[in-house]
């Protein structure tokens, strides 16, 4: 029978509500769909303001290492970074000690350009925090770094 459940009596169904897998993949989706609607204005992705953010924090990164850092794929980074250079945002420069690698800086433009985001990303997580009190907030946050820091544990193992 189609669409029929095969599962033991047992085995609970797990409601999507209490999913957290599923809750933060769909938070994700939200988040992202604000912060586009906010930045598409300006010009910018959801995508390339990961690549900024990054940058703004650690200048010269090669394109793999932003890649891993952002949690996108490289194809995606290098047709982000190309849209990006063509624009004066980002430099790409073949590394000095291994030829094959290019490393990523934001120019002067892309440093501005960062800056100028900072707001409204400020606003977007005020958004995102906004159903929370003060002392919610940071327990959130808290709650947050530790799932990502137990997560991040899991993955190098």
């Amino acid at each position: 029978m189609k669409g029929r459940d095969t599962r033991p009596a047992d085995v609970p169904i797990l409601a999507l509500e209490n999913s957290l897998g599923y809750l933060i993949r769909d938070t994700h989706r939200l988040v992202s769909k604000l912060l586009n609607s906010r930045i598409e204005r300006i010009g910018i992705s959801v995508g390339q303001w990961y690549i900024l953010r990054a940058l703004s924090h650690e200048e010269g990164l090669t394109q793999r290492d932003l890649s891993s850092r952002i949690g996108m794929n490289e194809p995606n980074v290098v047709t982000a970074l190309r849209d990006l250079e063509k624009r004066d945002i980002i430099r790409r420069k073949v590394d000095k000690q291994d030829g094959r690698c290019k490393r990523v800086s934001l120019t002067d433009t892309g440093r501005e350009l960062t800056q100028s985001l900072l707001p409204i990303v400020e606003e977007v997580n005020d958004i995102i925090a906004s159903p929370l009190k003060e002392k919610e907030r940071a327990k959130l946050l808290s709650l947050v770094q530790r799932v990502h820091a137990g997560l991040e544990q899991k993955a190098t193992e």
